[in-house]
């Protein structure tokens, strides 16, 4: 208990401390001007957009986990996790019990996850490769360090990619170094770890199937393309077609790293890196804010409606989901086992 009351008071002195920062010497007034002369329909799309990106991501997950589950039950679990991990950060938890429940083994469902997470983190840095180097305003230092950074991420990931590629192509070798080490270390033999490692190879099998692969490869573009295309229909309510392409690939980039900070909903991260992406083309702050908030509030408006909608989809309570465990200790390792290998 102590440790998640922690969680929240750090959350929120890194919110607040992100919400000084970001509206720190920004004049309010000129803030709710750009709001309120926002163009609306071009708002409406882009919580229309909203809902089918997500929708797009339940897509991909259920081919993640090998069509386990069905389309739209995948949309509602997805819902649920983004409207979850908005403010509690149990997400991710509560997709995997939702997981188990639709007859996913929970190892399957939590390395599908790890497999979505390197997808989305690979497409965000060549998005940001791609845009920093045509940023005309980036202050020197700042470029080089992200010059620095980024190809060293995107190195780590396609090394988390190949070592997960490696293993599911050679399910034989994961064994074997698995029976390698539980014979040196005996009390591991008394774990299910190779059940355990049967399901976490069942949920690599997208890496090494060239269709399962492709599926989460398009879904993936589909799904953060719209994501794109959101921050664009913003900037143009607002009134700011000038690098377009440009501003709203940094603005993605830069609040989709945001997000992992802890905090309260990405409240003062999330708006704060979409200042900085503005400052980068020479807009002004409190335009780059009002961009921020809008983009921000149209987010949160989609993970509630996505999220209720899952609940009521699923016919779940939100206790359902952050009371119970997930059970660790799989049973169909036979069966497992054939599909495989």
């Amino acid at each position: 208990m102590w440790k998640r009351t922690a969680a929240i008071v750090i959350s929120l002195v890194v919110s607040a401390g992100f919400i000084w920062l970001a509206m720190r010497g920004i004049p309010l007034d000129e803030v709710w001007a750009d709001i309120r002369g926002a163009n609306v329909p071009l708002l409406i799309l882009t919580l229309l957009i909203g809902l089918v990106a997500i929708y797009t991501r339940g897509i991909r997950w259920q081919g993640l986990v090998d069509f386990q589950i069905s389309r739209n039950r995948a949309f509602y679990i997805v819902g649920i996790m983004m409207l979850l991990n908005l403010f509690l950060r149990l997400g991710e938890v509560a997709r995997t019990i939702l997981a188990r429940r639709e007859k996913v083994p929970v190892v399957t469902a939590a390395t599908s996850i790890v497999v979505e997470r390197l997808l989305d983190t690979l497409f965000v840095l060549v998005v940001l490769g791609l845009v920093i180097s045509r940023v005309p305003n980036m202050p020197e230092a700042v470029q080089q360090n992200i010059a620095t950074i980024a190809p060293i991420f995107t190195a780590l990931t396609i090394l988390g990619f190949g070592v997960l590629i490696l293993l599911a192509r050679y399910p034989k070798v994961a064994h074997r170094i698995l029976d390698a080490i539980t014979s040196r270390i005996t009390i591991l033999q008394r774990l299910p770890l190779t059940d355990l490692l049967d399901h976490l190879l069942l949920g690599l099998k997208p890496l090494v199937n060239p269709a399962r692969f492709t599926h989460a490869i398009v879904w993936s573009i589909i799904s953060w393309g719209l994501s794109y295309i959101m921050f664009m229909l913003v900037q143009l309510a607002l009134g700011v077609p000038d690098n377009l392409w440009l501003q709203s690939g940094l603005s993605m980039s830069l609040a989709s790293f945001s997000v992992a900070l802890p905090s309260i909903g990405a409240i003062g991260p999330f708006e704060t890196a979409v200042i900085v992406a503005g400052r980068a083309f020479g807009v002004a702050d409190s335009t780059g804010l009002a961009i921020g908030v809008v983009v921000h509030v149209i987010t949160i408006i989609v993970y509630a409606i996505t999220g209720i909608w899952g609940f009521v989809g699923m016919g779940v309570q939100l206790g359902d989901v952050v009371k119970s465990e997930p059970d660790a200790a799989p049973t169909e390792s036979a069966e497992v086992s054939k599909e495989v290998v």
